[in-house]
């Protein structure tokens, strides 16, 4: 193929039909290309999501963990028992307790367990598969 500069007065040996446009295999390169990188944002957009509701999830578990942690400490001043004693708790604040995060975290559940040193306070949920728990430990 010849290409020269265009002088007045002198033709082209190159055809205007093979300069302009695109060839098809340039367009379904350009498609694919763009395909990948909506497929990758969307992907990333899909994993966004599932790490701002694991967050969610644990923020959950954190506020029922503190809940619990303060009414042991209510109790136990009320009561003065010390160590701080999860026993002296009302049996309906435990179950109320225990029902709200079954009703908020995806199979969760609650446990306030007393030993002589401490009383530990767990929440455990399902998320994503994966099991998680949050445990506080309430010293005197």
């Amino acid at each position: 193929m010849d290409v020269c500069r265009q002088a007045p007065g002198f033709i082209s040996s190159v055809s205007p039909r093979s300069i302009t446009g695109f060839s098809l295999i340039e367009v379904l390169i350009t498609l694919l290309i763009t395909s990948v990188g909506l497929l990758s944002l969307s992907a990333l957009q899909i994993q966004g999501l599932r790490t701002t509701h694991s967050a969610v999830m644990r923020t959950h578990a954190a506020v029922f963990a503190t809940e619990m942690s303060e009414l042991v400490r209510v109790s136990a001043e009320q009561s003065q028992a010390f160590p701080l004693d999860a026993i002296a708790l009302d049996p309906t604040q435990l179950q109320d307790w225990q029902t709200r995060i079954q009703m908020t975290l995806p199979e969760g559940a609650g446990t306030v367990a007393d030993s002589a040193a401490n009383t530990r306070i767990g929440v455990a949920w399902n998320d994503h598969g994966t099991a998680q728990q949050i445990t506080v430990s309430l010293a005197p």
